[in-house]
């Protein structure tokens, strides 16, 4: 089932529609619209409306258009708007919306707005239609401030009087930008103007608070809803359920999925699709293959997306034969696996150190006709410098390239980690200046670089980038300050690592767990025991606990200082349970 959240697309029946069949002559020629099967069809009865004599009326011309704009051929209704306009051919408000509509879609709402002065010229006044129609293609061209200013000028001027199609499109618009909020408060001026608020709209701001995680007040608004004689339907129970399943409220997810049952609405795949996704993200795998036999159960053919999340499922967990049994079972019942399934089986593989796996089946995918994406090749290229293979990884990003497949910031990270990590240390340096030279380097990637050239020897350098970002606009996080101490206290300055410890809070950047657990664990692998314990008391006091790396050091302290020692107390306080 397809669901479509706004309630300007899921209307059955729209103004637009309504308008200009109204319209219809009473003796119109004989025009047989029902043979238009493709563009060429309505292509050619538009050059035989054009020989007809008298010409037809405005309204077969705009009822071609509707035609053709159904298709999706949204520039070609644009080319025949055009062609009519320069012949002088009939056109009407109906015929413009069409046109506007038809910019909107292609994500040109500037051009529809300058139709909007050739409404004026021609005598035309803009009505509720076409307005909904551009705040619709403001929000669909993600210009959602926009088309809610233009909802308030058409409020404030009353231009027109809003209806729940106009209401639902701005409501919707919001809640896709994440201003769930400000929804509901347009959904409250609804009430105070008479425009009742429909399925469709209860349902659109249900599933925005469920996606925020606000699923109380989503069964707040789902009762009111029930309350005021509005019927929920399966997308409404199918957000409520999935907002408890992303919170683990795994006894709400069964009473709601229990009462959905009850009220006489069957789940459908969505719903069903929720819950393996949910169990599968959960490790919950018995439950997942329990929900998916439910589904072949009640005779619903499960698709990519149900075998793809239960491959992930396995693949998270590195169960690589289970994975591969679920692949299997997929092409055996000819559901075709897509990118995200083989990107699910390569990372799988990968993780469980199986790269030479991933690689076949990276062939494989592409043999089937199925293009990898960025992230493919960057699981791949990670991987692969993770043991060691840079040629092959560096043959892939060329690869990558070649095929037009832009990297992003994730790929560039990967190499420069990559590089560091197996020595290349001038070609990541290299990689970081043509990045600075771009304007795409970040604190993540110099963080990479000065950990690299530390634990390569070179401090002098890694200092001296860590020393030169102020310069460079980019200020340092608890890791790169972390990643320098490091640096420090394997080169054994230690009063330096310190003064890098102070340093940090007094730019505002605190230390945590992990900064102390490697100045305290540099300080005793460099046999400066007392100055480890002061920062063990001082770690203690500010509420972080040693790692297991840091007691052992500690414990291998205990036989050089004797029984008697004060560390015995710091022992058992740091002891675990």
């Amino acid at each position: 089932m397809k669901h479509v959240y706004s309630s300007f697309m899921r209307k059955k029946t729209s103004h637009l529609q309504y308008f200009y069949y109204s319209s219809k002559p009473h003796s119109p020629p004989h025009i047989s619209f029902e043979n238009i099967h493709n563009l060429d069809d309505a292509f050619k009865l538009f050059d035989v409306m054009l020989l007809r004599h008298p010409v037809p009326s405005v309204y077969h011309f705009t009822r071609l258009l509707d035609y053709v704009a159904k298709m999706n051929h949204y520039d070609s209704v644009l080319v025949l708007f055009k062609k009519m306009c320069f012949l002088g051919l009939p056109v009407n408000h109906y015929t413009m919306t069409i046109a506007i509509k038809c910019y909107c879609h292609l994500n040109l709402p500037g051009f529809a707005f300058s139709l909007i002065g050739s409404f004026f010229k021609r005598g035309f006044t803009p009505g509720l239609t076409t307005f909904t129609v551009l705040i619709r293609g403001l929000a669909l061209a993600d210009r959602t401030p926009d088309a809610v200013n233009l909802f308030r000028k058409i409020i404030r001027e009353k231009v027109c009087k809003p209806d729940v199609i106009m209401f639902g499109t701005v409501i919707d618009g919001l809640c896709k930008t994440g201003h769930t909020d400000r929804a509901i408060c347009l959904f409250r001026l609804m009430e105070k103007v008479n425009c009742k608020a429909d399925a469709i709209i209860y349902d659109t701001i249900i599933d925005s608070l469920c996606k925020e995680r606000l699923v109380d007040n989503a069964l707040e608004l789902f009762s009111e809803m029930i309350g005021n004689g509005i019927v929920p339907d399966v997308f409404t129970y199918s957000s409520l359920i999935r907002g408890l399943c992303i919170l683990g409220r795994w006894v709400d997810v069964k009473k709601k999925f229990e009462e959905m049952g009850a009220s006489g609405i069957s789940p459908d795949l969505y719903t069903y699709n929720i819950l393996v996704d949910a169990y599968c993200k959960e490790g919950k795998m018995e439950d997942a293959e329990f929900m998916f036999h439910r589904i072949t159960a009640r005779g619903i053919n499960p698709n990519v997306v149900t075998y793809s999340t239960m491959i992930d499922g396995y693949c998270l967990q590195q169960k690589m034969d289970k994975a591969m049994d679920w692949f299997s079972d997929m092409n055996d019942n000819n559901v075709v696996p897509n990118n995200f399934t083989y990107n699910s089986l390569i990372n799988g593989f990968c993780k469980s150190k199986k790269v030479d796996q991933a690689l076949h089946l990276f062939r494989f995918m592409q043999s089937k006709g199925v293009k990898p994406d960025v992230v493919t090749y960057n699981t791949l290229m990670d991987s692969l410098y993770q043991t060691g293979k840079c040629t092959l990884a560096l043959e892939l990003y060329n690869e990558m390239q070649a095929k037009e497949i832009m990297p992003d910031t994730c790929t560039y990270k990967i190499l420069l980690d990559g590089l560091c990590k197996n020595h290349h240390i001038d070609e990541a340096m290299s990689l970081l200046h043509m990045l600075e030279n771009r304007g795409l380097s970040d604190i993540k990637c110099y963080t990479i670089i000065i950990d690299g050239t530390s634990k390569h020897g070179d401090f002098d350098t890694a200092q001296a980038i860590f020393d030169d970002l102020p310069s460079k606009g980019v200020k340092p996080n608890a890791h790169t300050y972390t990643v320098l101490i490091n640096g420090l206290c394997l080169n054994k300055q230690f009063k330096e690592a310190k003064e890098y410890l102070v340093k940090m809070e007094e730019d505002g950047c605190l230390p945590n767990s992990v900064t102390y657990n490697v100045i305290a664990q540099g300080f005793f692998k460099g046999n400066k025991c007392v100055e480890a314990v002061t920062i063990l008391k001082e770690m203690v006091e500010k509420g972080f606990a040693p790692d297991s790396t840091t007691f052992e050091l500690l414990l291998h302290q205990l036989p050089a200082e004797g029984q008697d020692s004060t560390l015995m107390d710091m022992i058992q306080n740091f002891a675990p349970g």
